[in-house]
C-alpha cells in the first residue's frame, strides 16, 4: 500500500516506574490528585484525548508514557487500501481508535465501505453504523446478523489497519436513527472480549485479521 514517507515515532517498550489499575469510581481528576500528576500529563502519558475517561480495570501510566509499538500512526498511508497493517490492540489500536471517533471500514472480499462511530471499549472496539445506508450495507455483507466475523480494513487519519468485524448487533447504542439496535465488535490483533466467550470466536477474529493483511 502507498506510504506517505512520514517518519515512524520511536516505540515505547516499557511501562514507567509508576502504574495503576483504574478502580470503579476513579476519575481523571481524582487520579490526578491521588498521584500529584497534572491531569493533562495523565492524558498525554496514556495517549488519550481530554474528552475521554478511564475505564475500571484499565492499566494506566502515571509518571511516563505507556508502552506503544507505533506499528501504525497517523499519516503513514496516503489513501485507503484493500489490505491493512497489523496493529496490536493493547500497544497501538486502543490509542488510535478512540471513543466517539468516526472512521471507514472496507470489506476485504467485496470492497464495500461502511462508516462507523466508535462507542468505546477497552479490550476491543465497539462500533455502530452511522446511518441507515451504512446499516443496509452491513446487512448486505452479513446476509443475516451473525457473530461470524468478516475481514475489514479500518481507514482513519491516514492509517490502513487490519481488523475483523462481527455481524451481531448487541447491547447498547448511541445512534437511534441508524436502523439497528446495538453495536458491533471490531477486533484488532490480540483484542479480546469484555466478558466470557469461546476460544473459537477469538480464533475466527484472528483469522479474519490475517486475511485483512492479505495472508
Amino acid at each position: 500500500m502507498p506510504t506517505s514517507g512520514a517518519v515512524r515515532p520511536t516505540a515505547v517498550t516499557q511501562w514507567p516506574s509508576i502504574t495503576y489499575v483504574v478502580q470503579a469510581g476513579d476519575s481523571g481528576w481524582s487520579l490526578s490528585q491521588k498521584f500529584g500528576v497534572p491531569l493533562s500529563d495523565l492524558y498525554r502519558y496514556n495517549y488519550m484525548k481530554t474528552d475521554e475517561w478511564f475505564d475500571a480495570g484499565q492499566k494506566i501510566a502515571i509518571n511516563g508514557f505507556a508502552p506503544r509499538n507505533y506499528d501504525v500512526f497517523p499519516g503513514m498511508h496516503v489513501a485507503p487500501s484493500k489490505y491493512g497493517v497489523i496493529a496490536d490492540w493493547f500497544f497501538d489500536g486502543q490509542y488510535v481508535l478512540n471513543r466517539n471517533d468516526q472512521f471507514q471500514l472496507t470489506d476485504v472480499d467485496t470492497g464495500k465501505t461502511v462508516q462507523v462511530k466508535m462507542l468505546g471499549g477497552y479490550n476491543h472496539s465497539d462500533v455502530e453504523p452511522l446511518t441507515t445506508t451504512d446499516t443496509q450495507t452491513m446487512k448486505e455483507l452479513f446476509a443475516t446478523w451473525t457473530w461470524n466475523p468478516r475481514a475489514v480494513v479500518v481507514w482513519k487519519d491516514g492509517m490502513n489497519i487490519a481488523a475483523s468485524l462481527s455481524g451481531m448487533p448487541h447491547s447498547y447504542d448511541t445512534t437511534p436513527t441508524n436502523g439497528v439496535d446495538g453495536h458491533f465488535d471490531l477486533y484488532l490483533k490480540n483484542s479480546c472480549p469484555h466478558g466470557t466467550t469461546t476460544d473459537a470466536y477469538q480464533a475466527q477474529h484472528a483469522a479474519m485479521i490475517l486475511k485483512a493483511v492479505g495472508k
